[in-house]
Parts: structure tokens; sequence; C-alpha cells
């Protein structure tokens, strides 16, 4: 079972980011993996993007917008 680390947007602007990725790729009905995929980057990376354990990159950011929209 995978564990869902859930955010408070509202906490900080990394946390805020990282919810609203997350809301973006499910509603495109995408694993992390698989947008990792398409991004070029790991699926762990948009996990610890998603968690607020790392900070997105513009490149990361661009990239991500192009593909969720």
């Amino acid at each position: 079972m995978t564990h869902i680390n859930v955010l408070d947007p509202g906490a900080s602007p990394l946390d805020y980011y990282g919810y609203e990725l997350r809301r973006l790729r499910e509603a495109a009905g995408l694993s992390q993996k698989q947008l990792g995929e398409i991004l070029n980057y790991t699926g762990s990376l948009i996990g610890q993007i998603e968690t607020a354990r790392k900070v997105p990159t513009p490149e990361f950011s661009e990239r991500a917008d192009a593909a969720l929209g």
C-alpha cells in the first residue's frame, strides 16, 4: 500500500506547488512514473516535489506546465 503524504496547500508556497502538481497529475490520470517519463525526470523526483521534499527548478515547472496545462 502506498502512503500518501497529505499537504496543507496553505502552509507554504512549496506545499502549494506540490499539492497542485499532484492534483493536476491525478486529474490527467497519470502516475508519478508516467508524468516523470513525459517530463524526462524520474517518478521519484515527481513524488519528492509533490511532497515538498524537493524544490522544482524553473525548467521542471516549464515542462510540467506544458504537459499538464
